[in-house]
């Protein structure tokens, strides 16, 4: 088979010509509508559920339950629309920042009490 624009030789099963981009008598109009575009594999892939607020609130729940609240939150949020994943995690952020609030709370709570009371006994005596 030869192109009709330039005359070049082309395999049988040639869509388009190499060299000047005509058409071939294969080529039909929905040939490459099938293909997804480049680059949008990976946006759909992430798109499709992806939960990084999720992941996100049940790290920093460990160590800055603020922050495991509010990932937590946005993750839950995420979770409940359509394709959502992670709704687990994002619930455990959410309870492991309120267990490490609770906690940090009463350590800190009774951590203050416990050298108010040393330090008024040091430098209590100090001053009679």
């Amino acid at each position: 088979m030869y192109c009709t624009k330039c005359g070049k030789q082309l395999d049988n099963d040639a869509v388009i010509c190499p060299d000047c981009g005509e058409k071939t008598e294969n080529y039909r109009e929905d040939f490459f509508k099938d293909e997804t575009p480049v680059g949008q594999e990976e946006k759909k892939a992430n798109s499709e559920g992806e939960n990084g607020m999720a992941i996100a609130g049940f790290v920093c729940a460990f160590f800055m339950p603020i922050l495991g609240w509010i990932f937590g939150g946005i993750g839950l949020a995420k979770a409940l629309k359509p394709n959502g994943k992670r709704k687990g995690l994002a619930i455990a952020a959410i309870i492991i920042a309120t267990v490490v609030f609770i906690v940090n709370f009463f350590v800190n709570t009774f951590i203050t009490a416990f050298f108010t009371e040393l330090f008024a006994e040091i430098f209590g005596s100090m001053a009679v």
